[in-house]
């Protein structure tokens, strides 16, 4: 499960995002007679990858919550 503001309705592009990539990394791992259940296969190929695809997001996500829920200063000018 990911924390992404609802502001970003980005949870189920993500969450449709890992799946694909755990398939692939589980078809790799079959296609090239690994254990699909392999601690390090899974960090290399899938959760490393992930994270710093959902930490951008949710990055990306904070700062436009951040500036359109700003109440006061340049920010709130500019909207």
């Amino acid at each position: 499960a990911h924390a992404v503001h609802p502001l970003a309705g980005q949870g189920v592009n993500l969450g449709l995002g890992d799946a694909a990539a755990l398939a692939a990394t589980l078809v790799h791992a079959c296609e090239c007679g690994l254990d699909p259940g392999s601690v390090l296969l899974l960090q290399d190929r899938y959760e490393v990858p992930r994270q710093a695809v959902n930490v951008g997001m949710v990055s990306a996500m904070d700062t436009l919550q951040r500036v359109f829920g700003a109440q006061a200063g340049p920010f709130a000018a500019a909207r």
